[in-house]
C-alpha cells in the first residue's frame, strides 16, 4: 500500500498552473533535436537538477525542440517513472532512435542557467513531479527504512563544503549564524531540536551526508544527540527519506538540501516550520 506517500497524479504545467492533460496542446519540432554532452556535470543530484533547467529551456520555446536524452540521464529514470512525469508537456525523443542533433548543450552551462526563464516556482513542481514517481525498488526500500521508524523522525544533511557558499545563500535559511550551521555546532543542534520535540515529540534523528564529510562531524552528532547514521543507499532514497521527515535540518550551500526543501514546500502547508530551510529564489551555485 502506498498511502503512506503522496504520489502526483496529474500534469502540472508551472509556469500556466494546474491544468489536465487535454488542456494544453504541445507542439514538437521534429526539425530540431537537442541533446547534452556525454559527461554529466557532477553526481547525482547534478544530473537531476540539470534535467529540470534543460526542461525549462524547452518548454518556453515554441514549437518546442526534441530532447535527445544524454546517456547519463539514465539514472533518472532508473529512479523515477520520467515518462509518467513528462509526458504531455515535454517533447522527448524516442530512447531508440537516431536522430540528426541541430545543437548539443554543455551540461555545466545547463546546470548553471538555472531559472532564469520560469523561476522558482517551476523548478519546484517539476522537482516533485519527478521525485513524487519514483520505481517500486526505490518506494519498496524508502518504506523498509521508514518503516523502523513508525512514529516518524528526524533528518539532517550535512556537506563538506559550506562556509564558501553560505555568503551567497543564507537567504535561504533561517539561521543567521552560518558558522554555526556549517559546522552543526552542537548548541544549534540542541536549540533546534529541543523546538522540534516540544512540537512533535522525541524522535529519532537521521545523519545523511556526502562521501567527503568528516567522519569527527557524523560521530559527534551521533555521540551528542544519538542519531544514526544512514549510508545504505543511493542518493534518492536519501533525498526522498529527508523529504518526508518531521523536522528537516538542511545546509543551504547544498543544492541537495535545496531540492528536498523545494518537495517539501509543495507538499507540506506547514514546511516552513518543519526545517530551518527555505528554497532559495535563485541558485547561486
Amino acid at each position: 500500500m502506498r498511502q503512506n506517500i503522496i504520489f502526483c497524479t496529474q500534469i502540472v504545467f508551472p509556469w500556466m498552473g494546474y491544468l489536465d492533460r487535454a488542456s494544453y496542446s504541445l507542439q514538437c519540432n521534429t526539425s530540431n533535436y537537442v541533446t547534452l554532452t556525454n559527461k554529466a556535470f557532477g553526481q547525482s543530484n547534478n544530473v537531476l537538477l540539470t534535467l529540470v533547467h534543460m526542461l525549462e529551456y524547452l518548454v518556453v520555446r515554441h514549437p518546442q525542440p526534441v530532447l535527445v536524452m544524454p546517456k547519463w540521464f539514465r539514472e533518472v529514470y532508473n529512479a523515477f517513472d520520467l515518462n509518467t512525469a513528462l509526458n504531455g508537456w515535454v517533447c522527448i525523443a524516442p530512447t531508440n532512435g537516431k536522430f540528426a542533433i541541430s545543437r548539443t548543450f554543455d551540461a555545466a552551462s545547463i546546470y548553471m542557467l538555472g531559472q532564469r526563464e520560469l523561476g522558482e516556482k517551476f523548478t519546484r513542481v517539476v522537482m516533485t513531479q519527478i521525485l513524487m514517481r519514483p520505481h517500486f525498488h526505490i518506494y519498496k526500500y524508502l518504506q523498509i527504512r521508514r518503516s523502523m521508524y513508525p512514529n516518524g523522525y528526524n533528518a539532517i544533511h550535512l556537506r563538506q563544503l559550506c562556509r564558501e557558499w553560505y555568503s551567497n545563500l543564507h537567504s535561504c535559511t533561517n539561521v543567521y549564524n552560518g558558522d554555526e550551521l556549517c559546522s552543526m555546532q552542537t548548541s544549534y543542534l540542541n536549540r533546534t531540536l529541543t523546538r522540534v520535540e516540544f512540537s512533535f515529540g522525541r524522535l529519532p534523528l537521521l545523519i545523511m551526508h556526502d562521501a567527503n564529510t568528516k567522519r569527527e562531524l557524523t560521530n559527534r552528532i551521533k555521540r551528542d544527540f544519538n542519531a544514526i547514521v544512514l549510508n545504505d543507499a543511493d542518493v534518492y532514497v536519501d533525498m526522498l527519506t529527508m523529504i518526508h521527515a518531521k523536522y528537516f535540518i538542511g545546509n543551504p550551500a547544498s543544492t541537495l538540501s535545496q531540492n528536498v526543501m523545494r518537495v517539501r514546500e509543495e507538499i507540506l502547508s506547514d514546511s516552513y516550520a518543519r526545517s530551518n530551510m527555505h528554497s532559495c529564489t535563485r541558485i547561486a551555485l
